[in-house]
């Protein structure tokens, strides 16, 4: 027997692709698929109809934030509609384990990703508080923001859900309670 297709729901998927080059990538982190494989899944997705899009998450700034521009092109061309991006954000315990492992992967670049992550944030290598881990601080923060706008728009992916779309969702009312 064959069901009826729901037509009213609406599915979106996002990758988090935050490295370019797939030797980096590894670097950082080793247990994760490729930049490249995540980018065939998302064509694969996007030619069956569904909305993908790329979060460039996280940018750590000094080692991947000139990957910006690639990353959003090769986003488009994987189908992407959408973009977003978040900076490194390194909790209690997490940042120790970074750093070392910065320095391990990167050693002749750990100076400057560690002096690009206190110029974002302000001095410190992280903030916790709520409205701030995701967001930096100061000009060189700023000028990551405007390669990201501006490579966003370029190759014409939207930084925001289209709110038209369908949603299936709806909050429960007085008939779940009915239920018990």
């Amino acid at each position: 027997m064959t069901r009826p297709v729901d037509r009213s729901g609406r599915i979106e998927d996002h990758f988090s692709i935050p490295f370019s080059d797939d030797e980096v990538a590894r670097k950082v982190e080793p247990h994760a698929p490729s930049s490249r494989k995540r980018f065939e899944a998302m064509a694969t997705l996007a030619n069956a109809g569904i909305s993908t899009g790329i979060s460039l998450s996280p940018i750590i700034p000094g080692l991947n934030d000139e990957d910006v521009p690639d990353l959003l092109a090769r986003a488009k061309q994987a189908g992407a509609v959408e973009a977003m991006a978040t900076l490194l954000r390194l909790s209690g315990p997490v940042e120790p384990v970074f750093m070392e492992r910065m320095a391990a992967a990167f050693p002749d670049r750990i100076t400057k990703i560690t002096n690009r992550i206190r110029d974002v944030r302000g001095g410190a290598i992280s903030k916790g508080a709520f409205f701030e881990r995701h967001q930096g601080v100061g000009p060189y923060w700023a000028m990551i923001e405007q390669l990201f706008e501006v490579s966003r728009r370029k190759v014409g992916l939207s930084a925001l859900r289209d709110e038209t779309a369908p949603c299936t969702f709806r909050r429960p009312g007085v008939e779940q309670t009915a239920l018990f």
